[in-house]
Order: C-alpha cells, then sequence, then structure tokens
C-alpha cells in the first residue's frame, strides 16, 4: 500500500530582492513562472500523494489558476502563508491531509529539484525520521567576532550547505513546530535546523546529496544562471 507524502510547496515570500514587480516565484523563467518548476515535478513524482502550496494571500488565486491551467491534480490545498518562513511551513504541515504520513517540504525559490532529491530524502525519512538535501562547502568557512574579525577557520570536510527538498516523519515535524510556538522560536530559517534543535539526539537527520544546480533563486543574477542552468539541462 502506498504511503501518504504530502509535499508542501513553499511560495510565500515576497521576493523583493529579484527585483520584480511580482514576487520571485510568479516571474517567469523562460517563459514559465517559477513556482510551476516545483509544481510538476511534485505532480510527476509517483512517490507524493498530495500537494499544499503556502503563498501570499493576494496570489492564492493566481495560484488557483496556475494548478488548474497546467493540470496539477495533486494539488488539494492553497493556502496563505505566514509572516516567516518557519510559520508558513507550519501552516503547509497543519493543512496537510490528516492521512500523511511523511512531509517533504520545498522551496518555490528552488526550480530545479530532481525526483532523486525527493525520493532520496523521502528513503531517508522513512528509514530514520528525518532527512535534508545538501552539498558539500568547497571554499573555505571561517567564523568572526561580532567585530568582524576572523577568529576560527572550520574544517570544509564537517561543512555541508543544506537545500530542499527536506522529508520528515509527520510526527516529528510537527511535534518540532509545536515546541518551537511553545518557545514562541520564530526565527528558524529551514525545518531540518527546527528538527535538529529540538530532536537532535533522539531523531537524527540524515543529509542526502543535492546538486551544485539545485541553486536557491533570490536576485537578477540567480536568474540568470538559473537561465544558464536551463539551458544546460535541455540539451
Amino acid at each position: 500500500m502506498q504511503k501518504k507524502i504530502t509535499g508542501i510547496i513553499l511560495a510565500g515570500g515576497k521576493g523583493e530582492r529579484a527585483g520584480g514587480a511580482l514576487p520571485k516565484q510568479f516571474i517567469l523563467l523562460n517563459r514559465k513562472p517559477l513556482l510551476l518548476y516545483s509544481l510538476e515535478k511534485f505532480q510527476a513524482n509517483p512517490l507524493i500523494t498530495d500537494i499544499v502550496v503556502v503563498t501570499l494571500k493576494k496570489y492564492i488565486s493566481k495560484v488557483e489558476a496556475l494548478v488548474k491551467n497546467n493540470n496539477i491534480k495533486k494539488c488539494c490545498e492553497i493556502i496563505e502563508g505566514g509572516e516567516t518562513r518557519q510559520e508558513s511551513s507550519f501552516l503547509g504541515v497543519g493543512n496537510a491531509p490528516s492521512d500523511t504520513e511523511y512531509v517533504v517540504i520545498h522551496d518555490s525559490a528552488r526550480p530545479f529539484v530532481t525526483h532523486k532529491m525527493i525520493e532520496d530524502t523521502i528513503t531517508a525519512a522513512i528509514a530514520i525520521g528525518s532527512a535534508t538535501t545538501a552539498i558539500e562547502e568547497t571554499n573555505t568557512i571561517a567564523r568572526s567576532s561580532s567585530s568582524g574579525l576572523m577568529e576560527e577557520v572550520l574544517e570544509r570536510k564537517y561543512i555541508s550547505i543544506i537545500q530542499t527538498p527536506q522529508a520528515f516523519r509527520y510526527d516529528i515535524i510537527i511535534e518540532a513546530h509545536l515546541l518551537a510556538k511553545a518557545d514562541a522560536k520564530s526565527d528558524f530559517t529551514d525545518d531540518a535546523g527546527l528538527v535538529l534543535h529540538y530532536e537532535h539526539s533522539e531523531r537524527p537527520i540524515k543529509i542526502v546529496a543535492g546538486h551544485e544546480s539545485n541553486i536557491k533563486i533570490t536576485n537578477q543574477l540567480d536568474f540568470e544562471l538559473a537561465e544558464c542552468i536551463l539551458k544546460n539541462i535541455s540539451k
């Protein structure tokens, strides 16, 4: 029997640094809204049974049209996001179908997610409870003081650059969100960090391979890079 796995696509950012008239998730990349890349990938993935989209209130109707016009049949909820990424994620998880066993949380600003990334995080989450994609750091990383002085060079072999998708057993992620809410903490920038904070020793998080092309689009330069990646993918 197929497991109930809900994809939570976060598309609630204002995208002000992208410099467009619309939030970045609706800016066109090769004539296609950025959000649609993630929607199509999650729709096509056989392990994903449902999709919840979290977006800005004023753009809910726009997402509804995007879903309808592109035959995204797995989309069961389109909801308003919160003031922070953490709150939007909590709302997305909380609005997953009641029989959801696992969730896969993904930022719509990462249009080049692959089926392998989705499936690898799900496989790892089924095995140990939580998983995130990440890539190795190739630069030298230093920790600095509040006055801007270099204090310590960190070992690269222990540094990972976290990406999405991230997958979790439902009870683990909802419990971590509820604990953060009880603590009035709202500054977690990703769900793996949230789970790590509250469940560190008892519930480890597996790191699976992401990819350098799985970029997070933030500004105009990122859109130009995305165009180059898209051309290479299309070859």
